[in-house]
């Protein structure tokens, strides 16, 4: 009991140890992790800084350039066509596509105002409101292809039925429907939506990933639902939207959207780059106050390089 009581307390530590500052020097931000400590920002998060029409808080902006970083670390950003924070301080600002801002920045289509919440994304109402990417795979992609693609949303509310929350759906489709009848579906270079497990609810970071010809995988918040087969046909020739599957708009949804993506295939051995990407978009959210996926779980993922490097000091000591 002793020796459990003291490896919890030595994560907890580790764990309350990861609280940061904002550092300013002669008006300059100095941000900084538990490991390096940056002058400014990288050059991929500046961008898109620059691009802002109201800037976030210091300690936002730190935050926001930690999950730049913490991307482009993991070899994700490089794969990525566009990037959407949609959950940002102000509508203009949650527009932006993070990748290349300017280029493939969103529409709202009988969007208003009042559909927008600072830090907490943009909400459909299933009729007629949904967002425009301006992005067709068959035309725009870069890492996108066929055999080696991956789409992803992150949802804050619940909702039952028929409603894509991002994607396309022509000849060839690409979207998620988080939660229809109860089960998640997804279709991904190919012709058919496919269930792939039961859901209890849409919330949380879904990630659809194919990396062969013959199936794709379906992920909510970094834990594989089900690799389901299914034999790819083509590149969707339509432009993707948020709140509907492409345009003319189908299957609206009257969820809210904080975050969605497009890009190559995500490496899915041991979940890593799913794992870290989930990882990066949750620790944001969690900062801004707008994570939804499960405390208990997101602790643990947290923990467990802790509990594994704290198994070994105790090792070496005994």
């Amino acid at each position: 009991m002793k020796r459990l009581t003291t490896l919890f307390l030595a994560l907890l530590i580790t764990f309350v140890g990861f609280g940061q500052r904002v550092l300013e020097y002669e008006g300059k931000v100095l941000t900084y992790d538990s490991v390096t400590v940056h002058t400014g920002f990288c050059s991929e998060y500046q961008a898109v800084y620059d691009a802002y029409d109201l800037k976030p808080a210091a300690d936002t902006a730190m935050r926001q350039d930690k999950m730049v970083r913490d991307l482009i670390t993991y070899g994700i950003w490089a794969k990525l066509d566009v990037l959407y924070i949609l959950s940002n301080n102000t509508w203009a600002n949650s527009l932006i596509n993070w990748i290349n801002p300017g280029t493939f920045d969103l529409i709202p289509v009988n969007l208003v105002a009042g559909d927008f919440t600072a830090y907490r994304g943009w909400t459909g109402d299933g009729i007629s409101k949904y967002l425009r990417t301006q992005y067709n795979p068959t035309l725009h992609a870069i890492n996108y292809a066929q055999n080696n693609a991956s789409i992803g949303h992150y949802t804050r509310t619940d909702a039952n039925g028929l409603h894509s929350d991002f994607g396309g759906s022509a000849a060839d489709r690409a979207y998620i429907l988080g939660r229809n009848g109860g089960t998640a579906f997804l279709t991904l270079n190919d012709g058919v939506a496919s269930g792939f497990g039961a859901t209890p609810n849409s919330i949380g970071f879904y990630i659809g990933n194919r990396i062969v010809a013959a199936n794709r995988s379906l992920y909510k918040n970094s834990a594989l639902i089900a690799t389901v087969a299914m034999a790819s046909t083509g590149i969707p020739n339509m432009e993707f939207t948020f709140l509907s599957r492409g345009i003319p708009p189908s299957a609206l949804s009257p969820r809210q959207i904080a975050c969605g993506f497009v890009g190559g295939g995500l490496d899915e051995a041991g979940n890593s780059e799913v794992t870290n990407f989930t990882n990066a978009i949750e620790t944001y959210m969690d900062y801004i106050g707008a994570g939804v996926i499960s405390e208990c779980l997101w602790l643990i993922i947290l923990l467990i390089p802790n509990i594994r490097r704290k198994e070994e000091e105790f090792k070496m000591a005994a």
